[in-house]
């Protein structure tokens, strides 16, 4: 499978460094159709990160407009970037990104640049359908395929970091199983798999 193409997007990135640690803000990405996480990626050697093939530091969902992460302390260059994934209405997904930060960490030169910023443009994104509405339509599609009554939920009892942490976990393990190119058909019996197994421990 080859890699989904970088849409370049305008974000409104600031990143500071504080004892050792990266602290990022950004502005809100349109509440378009099909809206799936943040992610903010980090590399000490490229220039234009980008996953699944740089480090993720951050997944999170709309209104997390913030992140501080731990820098490599033995690199004084960090490349930092954001990235929006959005769902299609063919379930395929997008990656706006936005411009690289150059973060420069040495004694004698300390300072934070813009990589990419030559190439950027402002990317229109139509306000219509909302993230809910679009699992819905993805959980009722893979429900009609494997009839199955099965149902996986995360309790409502767990806290907020906890659901955090799954529902990353999740996100990167669709993103692996992408990433080796495998039909849609074998990642469903992979999912299938994993579903077993879980309730075999349960």
């Amino acid at each position: 499978m080859e890699d989904r193409e970088v849409i370049m997007y305008d974000f409104d990135l600031e990143v500071e460094i504080e004892n050792g640690k990266a602290v990022a803000t950004w502005d809100d990405f349109p509440a378009n159709k099909g809206f799936e996480w943040y992610k903010l990626v980090y590399s000490t050697s490229n220039t234009n990160p980008v996953y699944p093939h740089d480090k993720t530091v951050f997944i999170g969902e709309r209104l997390q407009l913030t992140n501080t992460f731990k820098l490599d302390s033995s690199s004084n260059n960090h490349y930092v970037r954001l990235c929006a994934v959005i769902l299609n209405d063919d379930y395929s997904k997008d990656r706006y990104c936005g411009e690289t930060q150059h973060l420069i960490t040495s004694e004698s030169d300390f300072h934070t640049e813009e990589i990419n910023k030559d190439h950027s443009k402002k990317v229109e994104v139509k306000k219509t359908e909302t993230k809910t509405e679009a699992k819905k339509e993805i959980k009722k599609e893979y429900k009609s395929e494997n009839k199955s009554d099965t149902k996986m939920k995360v309790s409502s009892n767990l806290n907020t970091a906890l659901k955090t942490r799954i529902n990353v976990l999740l996100e990167n393990f669709i993103d692996r199983l992408e990433a080796r190119g495998d039909s849609d058909e074998k990642i469903a019996a992979t999912i299938d798999l994993v579903i077993e197994r879980l309730e075999k421990l349960s």
